[in-house]
């Protein structure tokens, strides 16, 4: 079982959240609440409709595709 698990907080923006998830090369990061209780989980879905549907378009087309692309990367040797 994993110790050190990677989330994100339910305050954080979606470009950090997208971040996140290319960094870490995470697909659907759980979402804590101020105590740590998770509180449900990100996924690409959500970002390609924040990229879409959104007015403001919160997340980038171009984001987008980096946060995928740098998901699907293979995982360097630890």
């Amino acid at each position: 079982m994993a110790h050190n698990i990677t989330r994100c907080k339910a305050t954080d923006s979606i470009e950090e959240v997208a971040r996140l998830m290319r960094t870490a090369q995470i697909r659907r990061p759980p979402v804590g609440d101020s105590s740590g209780a998770l509180t449900g989980l990100i996924s690409l879905a959500d970002l390609a409709r924040s990229a879409s549907g959104a007015k403001s378009k919160a997340v980038k087309a171009s984001d987008l595709a980096s946060t995928l692309s740098g998901i699907c990367l293979p995982r360097s040797a630890a």
